[in-house]
Formats: structure tokens, C-alpha cells, sequence
């Protein structure tokens, strides 16, 4: 079959025919089964919430959602496609999710990155008149990107009108699309950036998750204080964290320490990249700090690098990455606490 018909078939698939790809996707790189949910219920989930209500923090996000969600009631038409960007483990498939339960729509979701001609095309059938939510969207290759501008424009695809849906995409570098794919980018017509949450979000969100899935432990408060304070400000990072109090029963202080995490949210690799900095006075690449923290550089940049920019600790230059002064302030309190641990601890060996 020519690469033609098999798109002709594939269009004729997604448009409703009865037709399907022949060429099967069965390698677990290239296809990851989709997610369907049927939204049907607003009963509060235990690991996330179902609703706004109980949705905490994001106020912006939840009222630009919310306007659009009652004019697509109103106008009775589809609702509008939307990008959400943030951090990871800030809620961005919490928010999809919502949007189709408010709306009482099916959801389907996958990895944008895993996207062929074939699986597209069932995920797109899967999620007609509904909502397909694609994270990672920025690891779209540019052919698929552009199969979907007439599908996001008018629900067409080759002449062919194609059943409506809403596409959610996520993503870490919404700069990546912008640059790259702005086409795409201007698609959308929700533009959604989540910002930071503040510690007493942190704390209202996992004192709700632990009542809702540890209630017949004594639950202390305090500790949960403690874990929103050192969470850095991220919804996966507390409830990670929670899970480990409960689940190992260890004093708080053991679940930071085993968790590498010294104050505030600072961990080891933080310590160790700041007082790098510090003694090194000029900028590094971020080939040198992965190498230097023996980490990847996609991990140093969606897992510890945003932190540290958010805190305003590290800055970026053209050159590399430099110290800021509340980095070095930050750096001193660290390397103090290391100091007095580790003279505690040579303290009680001698006894």
C-alpha cells in the first residue's frame, strides 16, 4: 500500500468510515494505548480532584476555564482547544480532566511524543465529540503538528470533514512550540500558565489528600506543615512525600533526610550545584552541571533546575548558569545546616 492510500484510509478511518489502518503499531515506543474515561460523576477522586471546587489554587486558570466552560454551554458549541504550561506535577492533567467532567465529555489521553499516523487516528476516533489531552505536546513532530492545523480550524482533514473534538496539550517548554511550531501554537485559542503555588496551597492540597486516603491514621498537622514547606512547591512532590510518611512511619525528619532534602525544599544536588557555582565565579553550561551532578539534563531541567530559577537563587545567562546573591545567602544557611548535622552525628558516635 502506498503512503497515500494508507493516509486516504486513515482519513477516511477518523472521518467515520469503516476503514482501518493495515499497518498494526505494535512496538511500545511507537504507540501507548489510550486513556478513555467517560465522565459521568462528580464524586471527588482520592488521588485528584474531579471538580474545581476542589481544585486548589490556580485562581486565574479556574476562572478563564470556568467562562469558557459556561459560554460553551450557553452557544451549545465545542469547546475551544487549549494549552496549558507549567511545571511538572503542577496539575495540568488534573485541569484536563475537569474540563471534561464539567462538561460531561468523553476524555482520552496519550503521549504526544509516541504519536504516529495510526495511532493518532484512533486516538482521534476515541475521543470524538470529547476531549484528547496530549502531554508533552512540545515533543510533536512538526508532520504530526500538521495534521492537525484544519482539524483544530474547522474539522476537516483532506477535504474530509472528521468528527469534532477538543485537543488539551501539555507541556514543560511552551517556548519549544512557540519557536518551533508557532502555527500551531496560535491553534489554541486557551492559552493556560499555571503559576507557581504558594505554601499554603501545598499544605490545603495534601491535608485534603491525606484525609481523603489516610483517614483511619492519626494524622499530625504539623508534619504536613512541615512537608508543604519542603515540597518546592509542587502537588506530586507533597503527595510523594505524604505517601512516604504514612507508608514508612518514620519521623518527618527521616522522611526529608532519606529523601535528600536538607530545608525549604533544598536537596542534596541543590547544595552541591550552589556551592559549585559559588567557588567556580563564573557561568557553566548545562553540559558541565549535568556531568558535575551526575544527572541528565532533561532531569536537571523539569526536576531541579526550575526550582532554583523560581526561588531566584541560580540565574540564566547566554554563557551558562550563574549564582545569584540570595543563592549565595541560600548556599551559607545549607551548608550550615549540613555542618551542624554532621557534628551532631560525630557527636553522638563518640558516645
Amino acid at each position: 500500500m502506498s503512503i497515500l492510500k494508507d493516509i486516504d484510509n486513515i482519513i477516511g478511518w477518523m472521518a467515520g468510515a469503516d476503514i482501518k489502518p493495515k499497518q498494526k503499531v505494535v512496538t511500545r515506543k511507537s504507540y501507548v494505548q489510550p486513556k478513555v474515561t467517560l465522565n459521568n460523576t462528580n464524586k471527588p477522586h482520592l488521588y485528584r480532584p474531579n471538580t474545581f471546587e476542589y481544585y486548589i489554587g490556580q485562581t486565574k486558570a479556574k476562572h478563564i476555564l470556568k467562562s469558557f466552560i459556561s459560554g460553551t454551554k450557553k452557544l451549545n458549541k465545542i469547546f475551544p482547544h487549549v494549552l496549558i504550561h507549567g511545571s511538572a506535577g503542577c496539575g495540568k492533567t488534573t485541569l484536563a480532566r475537569i474540563i471534561a467532567n464539567e462538561l460531561n465529555i468523553p476524555f482520552v489521553e496519550g503521549l504526544a511524543g509516541d504519536l504516529d499516523l495510526n495511532s493518532l487516528a484512533e486516538l482521534h476516533k476515541q475521543a470524538q465529540n470529547g476531549i484528547l489531552f496530549l502531554d508533552e505536546i512540545h515533543r510533536m513532530n512538526r508532520d504530526t503538528a500538521e495534521i492537525f492545523y484544519s482539524i483544530m480550524e474547522d474539522f476537516t482533514y483532506g477535504g474530509q470533514s472528521v468528527p469534532p473534538l477538543t485537543l488539551i496539550g501539555a507541556t514543560t517548554e511552551v517556548g519549544e512550540i512557540i519557536k518551533n511550531r508557532k502555527p500551531f501554537y496560535d491553534r489554541f485559542k486557551i492559552i493556560i500558565e499555571l503559576e507557581p503555588y504558594t505554601t499554603q496551597d501545598m499544605f490545603e492540597i495534601i491535608k485534603r489528600y491525606t484525609y481523603k486516603t489516610y483517614s483511619n491514621n492519626n494524622i499530625n498537622e504539623n508534619n504536613l506543615k512541615v512537608i508543604a514547606q519542603n515540597a518546592r512547591n509542587t502537588p506530586r512532590h507533597a503527595i510523594r512525600l505524604t505517601d512516604y510518611l504514612y507508608y514508612s512511619e518514620e519521623s518527618i525528619d527521616n522522611v526529608l533526610s532519606n529523601n535528600n532534602i536538607i530545608a525549604d525544599g533544598y536537596t542534596n544536588k541543590d547544595f552541591k550545584l550552589l556551592e559549585y557555582l559559588y567557588n567556580n565565579k563564573k557561568p557553566v553550561g548545562i553540559d558541565t552541571i549535568s556531568l558535575y551532578l551526575n544527572t541528565s539534563q532533561e532531569n536537571y531541567n523539569y526536576d531541579i533546575e526550575p526550582y532554583l530559577i523560581q526561588q531566584g537563587v541560580i540565574t540564566r545567562t547566554a554563557r551558562g548558569r550563574i549564582i545569584s546573591q540570595i543563592g549565595e545567602q541560600v548556599y551559607f544557611q545549607l551548608k550550615k545546616i549540613n555542618d551542624d548535622r554532621i557534628n551532631k552525628l560525630a557527636n553522638n558516635s563518640v558516645y
